[in-house]
């Protein structure tokens, strides 16, 4: 299948995923819902196990620990900001990282890029701008968001992720995408544990593991599956570049901004849907 094909469909699972967590961040605090995201998904990979290797080098044992603890870190600031934001101003924002992949990637992967591509990296900057400007508000209010605790937490989820997409690829040359998947789910989980045991939160993981709840947190594992397994066979494509892939991948935020807004009933959410078009403009002019 194609590698475009592929993001695509990564895209709208991501989409999705993002609109049931937003659901279940109403009820619950982060972690106990990642925790419980992270072994269900472990166990459905398992499904897979004839395609994983559970032998790894230490060089690459190592990779995963690093994504694992960097990908933990990076969900938790981004489930935190969608927890108190509006979801169809958090998903645009998360536009931004190509910027951060860009530069990463060339520095450890090599992967050039061209002057329409920087082009498009500052339409997809004007545009997370101008996302934050009110209708009839004054053109310097967004910078109030930038100085928010928040807009933090979504930057250093954007670092965090583009750090990782390095990684994938650094680590798809080595082995097999069902093996990366395996480990990483296995590490997340086992780091989650531990912060959860640290924190305390065992209440509200005995909440989550309510009927109604448990429910969407089965939906959201079954989305998170089919956008990673589909992500990493792309990713693994030799000939591919993951400067390409990620901003192709952010077409979820027109998803979430426009159905997930809907779904809660946010304001402005034609406004904002306009303004994710002009990042997804953005986005084509990095990948062409």
């Amino acid at each position: 299948m194609n590698w475009v094909v592929l993001i695509l469909i990564s895209a709208v699972f991501i989409a999705f995923r993002n609109i049931f967590t937003k659901k279940l961040l109403f009820k619950s605090n982060p972690l106990p819902i990642m925790l419980l995201v992270s072994l269900c998904s472990l166990i459905g990979i398992i499904f897979f196990k004839n395609q994983i290797s559970f032998e790894l080098p230490q060089k690459i044992f190592w990779l995963l620990v690093i994504k694992s603890l960097v990908i933990c870190v990076a969900w938790i600031f981004m489930y935190k900001a969608y927890q108190k934001l509006e979801l169809s101003t958090v998903s645009p924002l998360n536009n931004l990282s190509p910027i951060f992949l860009i530069i990463l990637s060339l520095i450890f992967l090599g992967e050039n890029i061209t002057l329409i591509n920087y082009l498009g990296i500052g339409l997809i900057m004007i545009s997370a701008y101008v996302l934050e400007i009110k209708l009839g508000s004054n053109l310097f209010s967004p910078l109030k968001l930038f100085k928010s605790k928040y807009f933090v937490y979504i930057l250093i989820a954007m670092v965090g992720g583009s750090i990782s997409a390095v990684l994938d690829k650094l680590i798809l040359k080595e082995i097999g995408h069902y093996s990366l998947l395996f480990f990483f789910y296995l590490f997340t989980s086992i780091i989650y544990i531990i912060t959860v045991i640290y924190k305390r939160d065992y209440i509200e993981i005995k909440n989550l593991l309510k009927l109604q709840n448990l429910s969407i947190i089965i939906g959201i594992t079954v989305f998170t599956l089919i956008a990673d397994i589909t992500y990493v066979i792309a990713a693994a494509i030799p000939t591919t570049l993951i400067v390409l892939l990620i901003p192709l991948r952010r077409l979820s935020t027109f998803i979430s901004t426009l159905v997930g807004g809907r779904f809660f009933k946010e304001k402005n959410i034609l406004y904002k849907g306009g303004i994710c078009l002009m990042m997804i403009l953005g986005v084509y002019l990095i990948i062409i």
